[in-house]
């Protein structure tokens, strides 16, 4: 039952990167459903309209061809038109948040509890809770991604709430002054639905993958004897703690989400719509986007092979959705800003788009 879990986890990234490349390359679909926000200019309308001027002047037969035509760019329109509001982003790190810490419980209480570690093995109950044994021990790595997840989930979740008390302010400033009511950002359902599952496949790959471990740790070696007592850190974790690759990947990862935030407090402080041009912004598109990708690249780094043996590769290719996703949003942002700055469009074209001399 493991083995599937982890592969439909793996499915979903490898799956969900195919569908974003191919929505990228076909010019119908790129432009119904891959811009939001600022970006959203209305999608394909424009290129239903122009398919219906062909039809003018034409034969009865020709006209039905068109009629034909247009069918299925009027379905494109319609599934385009289901969206939600952009501040429904929330939903994604509370979501985060109670996985990361349910993760974070059930690995803690199945470790530090003896009597249940002891009547696992002397009664044989559920293997599937057995494995949850002492994974502390012979998995840490995966409780120390969950609790790093929990810190990623907790930061975002504050700065979504701080942007959207923010985003409220204004309306109620914009309403009082004006009669007519300032307008709210939207985003397709399918970037909503898609940033759920995200967050639901990551920590569901954390948790799973670490039990699994553990599952093969126990069939190379024979069970330990029950712990003490007294609930205490276990060895096999503090150990995991103290050594040279943790300490680079937790520094990489602080690191990075610390620069994240500074660069989310600098663009909600702008103007709405307004081109970023100052520091890091002046040489790439999206440095947030950047910042995000080191942060799971340290998460991914963190799991990779060590003298346990064992890579999470639900997190490989966790990292690989989102250099993949958010390159290609970096992209459609770049070309925004060039379309809506024309007067500084080579100072955006000089620009990278995510990763210096990458992207």
């Amino acid at each position: 039952m493991l083995d599937q879990i982890v592969w439909c986890t793996r499915a979903f990234y490898l799956f969900s990167i195919a569908v974003i490349l191919v929505v990228r390359l076909i010019p119908g679909l790129k432009n119904r459903f891959l811009s939001y926000g600022a970006r959203d200019s209305g999608g394909g309308h424009g290129q239903v309209q122009e398919a219906g001027i062909h039809g003018n002047g034409t034969t009865g037969s020709r006209s039905r061809l068109s009629s034909l035509s247009l069918l299925p760019s009027q379905v494109l329109d319609h599934v385009m038109s289901w969206k939600v509001p952009h501040s429904w982003f929330i939903h994604f790190y509370i979501l985060s948040v109670v996985l990361s810490t349910t993760t974070i419980i059930a690995a803690s209480l199945r470790s530090n509890d003896p009597q249940h570690a002891l009547s696992s093995r002397t009664m044989n109950m559920n293997a599937n809770i057995e494995n949850m044994e002492d994974m502390t021990t012979s998995a840490p790595s995966y409780l120390f991604c969950s609790i790093l997840m929990l810190i990623q989930g907790s930061r975002r979740l504050l700065e979504c709430m701080n942007k959207n008390k923010k985003k409220d302010e204004d309306k109620d400033k914009t309403t009082t002054n004006t009669t007519s009511r300032p307008a709210t950002s939207q985003m397709w359902i399918g970037h909503y639905a898609i940033g759920l599952a995200f967050y639901f496949f990551t920590n569901l790959g954390i948790f799973v993958e670490g039990v699994a471990k553990h599952q093969q740790q126990r069939l190379l070696q024979p069970p330990p004897s029950p712990p003490p007592p007294a609930v205490q850190i276990p060895r096999g974790f503090l150990s995991f703690l103290t050594t040279p690759k943790t300490f680079v990947c937790t520094s990489v990862f602080l690191y990075t989400s610390y620069k994240q935030n500074k660069y989310h407090r600098h663009l909600a402080s702008l103007k709405k719509y307004t081109l970023p041009d100052t520091g890091i912004f002046r040489t790439i598109v999206a440095p947030h986007y950047t910042a995000e990708c080191g942060i799971y690249l340290s998460l991914a780094l963190l799991q990779a092979r060590d003298e346990r043996g064992g890579t999470n590769w639900s997190l490989i290719a966790a990292l690989l959705f989102v250099t993949v996703n958010l390159g290609v949003t970096a992209d459609g942002t770049r070309r925004w800003m060039m379309a809506k700055f024309p007067e500084r469009r080579r100072e955006v074209e000089a620009r990278w788009r995510m990763i210096p001399a990458v992207w």
